[in-house]
């Protein structure tokens, strides 16, 4: 099983991952500084799942899946400052 992502979660964005390879039903919690934020069972994986990061820079976003088979896959991101690539300035 694999957790994968295309981008870092970034404080009050949106933060896209996947799961892969697990066998049905995989149990996905994610975690915010050790607090539950999100928890699905997902009944059809590849797990796609889609979450809105709260204002938190610098704090530790822990995505958990366990499968049906009980295989087990973590990862651990820091949450970073939002940035803006829209080429405008803000001042």
């Amino acid at each position: 099983m694999e957790i994968s992502t295309l981008s870092p979660p970034y404080a009050n964005r949106t933060f896209r991952f996947s799961i892969t390879d697990g066998t049905a039903p995989i149990e996905i919690t994610v975690l915010i500084n050790g607090r539950q934020i999100y928890s699905i069972d997902c009944p059809d994986p590849p797990c796609h799942e889609t979450i809105e990061i709260p204002d938190a820079i610098g704090a530790r976003l822990t995505i958990t899946a366990k499968d049906a088979r009980g295989e087990f896959v973590q990862q651990e991101f820091t949450i970073a400052a939002s940035t803006d690539n829209s080429g405008f300035s803000t001042a």
